[in-house]
């Protein structure tokens, strides 16, 4: 077993656990949002990470390999912000700017890091393995672009960080 192989699988167990532990936090998120739309693509989301959850323990079938025994520490970390993020006393909008803020951080780590592993499987000639990955980057892709959207707007109207900050003002 190479190296690069142990670190394949050691990245895999970190995106496991990151997915993991998103999971719990998706329904408080999805409550503490004000914005029909932006619950509704929460919701959509929870779903979708409900199956890279799956795809990861294909993943790690198909290796032959246990994902579920590492704790992602960089996921752990973000998450402690989420008693940051939720403040009762921010106005709607702002909660939900701040609640769009913090989920694409998370998003963007896991995008950074199922590229990664895709790049990796691709080299280790695993295709089979690097679609599934592809399919989860696609996916994480997606809901940021939505999310983008919410806050920023689009041609019928303003976006989440525009009626926030003019409530603000």
């Amino acid at each position: 077993m190479s190296d690069f192989y142990r670190m394949f699988v050691a990245q895999l167990k970190e995106i496991y656990s990151a997915e993991k532990q998103e999971i719990h936090l998706f329904p408080e998120m999805i409550q503490a949002a004000k914005s029909g739309e932006l619950k509704k693509w929460l919701k959509i989301h929870f779903e979708e990470t409900k199956n890279q959850v799956k795809r990861l323990e294909q993943i790690g079938s198909e290796l032959k390999e246990n994902l579920g025994d590492a704790q992602c520490e960089a996921m752990k970390g973000l998450l402690k912000e989420w008693m940051h993020v939720v403040q009762p006393h921010y106005q709607d909008d702002v909660q939900d700017a701040a609640i769009i803020a913090f989920i694409q951080k998370i998003k963007h780590y896991e995008i950074a890091l199922y590229g990664s592993l895709k790049t990796f499987a691709k080299h280790l000639k695993k295709d089979k393995i690097e679609s599934w990955l592809k399919e989860s980057i696609k996916e994480e892709w997606q809901i940021d672009k939505k999310l983008t959207e919410i806050a920023e707007g689009h041609h019928i109207g303003d976006g989440i960080n525009c009626k926030a900050c003019k409530k603000s003002a």
